[in-house]
């Protein structure tokens, strides 16, 4: 090594790109029946979009300017019957015609950006086939939402204009049918509905809930690890379920009462 001076090392050297992600915001609007993308850079605060114009605010700065523009040509002298029609040739006419050049001034860049795309991409930018292909997933995408909004208002309106007594009559039937229902007398063996939650035979409905609420996060299945332990906190957990549906409702905690005095 003392001795060496010219030295060829052949050697390979791996890199890894990794991706720099900068915060950005889209803001998607419409206008004149289309819909427009504003992207915003959430470091900078930067946006681009299409250039927005109101029609009226240019309209009337075009209107002023030409008008003191003819005024001051014309002078004070001329009579009205000639300056009124020269007025409106030279100052109202063309304000108005740049006015609304100025409102759909956006749709005539957004056309000329996408022909121009559509031309590009003949000539083999693969780019921007995927952007024309993806925008047109979108404008579709647009529409479906659409339909599916206005059926959705469709039925919720259809649903608003149902009578209340029918509601109230299936409420009704519903209940009736709940009470019916036979109820799961405890084995003798087994404990009964209040020793599973925990509470006395006097505890109140808000201390049925929080002995409910407090049984539940004791024996959730999902808070086990071992799969029997998952397997027996599943048996538990139906046990405090079928006991907190028996007791919340007067009706069947007045028979499972009667049920356990008999």
């Amino acid at each position: 090594a003392d001795v060496a001076r010219d030295v060829n090392v052949s050697c390979d050297v791996d890199y890894v790109l990794h991706p720099v992600y900068l915060p950005a915001y889209i803001i998607e609007f419409e206008r004149l029946g289309q819909f427009f993308e504003c992207h915003v850079n959430g470091h900078t605060g930067e946006f681009y979009s299409l250039e927005q114009y109101s029609w009226s605010k240019v309209f009337g700065l075009t209107l002023s300017t030409t008008t003191a523009f003819a005024w001051s040509l014309m002078g004070p002298a001329t009579p009205l019957s000639t300056a009124f029609p020269l007025w409106c040739l030279t100052s109202l006419l063309p304000s108005l015609a740049i006015g609304l050049g100025a409102q759909f001034a956006p749709l005539i860049q957004r056309f000329r950006r996408e022909r121009r795309r559509e031309r590009e991409a003949e000539f083999g930018h693969v780019e921007y086939e995927d952007d024309i292909r993806h925008r047109q997933a979108s404008r579709e995408a647009r529409k479906r939402n659409a339909e599916y909004r206005s059926r959705f208002e469709r039925e919720q309106r259809r649903w608003q204009k149902q009578s209340s007594g029918d509601r109230q009559q299936r409420r009704r039937q519903q209940q009736q049918r709940q009470q019916q229902q036979p109820l799961r007398r405890a084995r003798p063996s087994g404990p009964t509905y209040y020793q599973v939650l925990g509470v006395s035979r006097s505890a109140s409905l808000k201390e049925i809930k929080a002995a409910f609420r407090k049984r539940c996060f004791e024996e959730h299945p999902d808070l086990k690890r071992d799969e029997a332990d998952k397997k027996r906190a599943n048996e538990r957990m139906g046990q405090v379920i079928d006991a907190y549906k028996t007791l919340r409702d007067p009706a069947k905690r007045a028979a499972y009462d009667q049920s356990l005095m008999n």
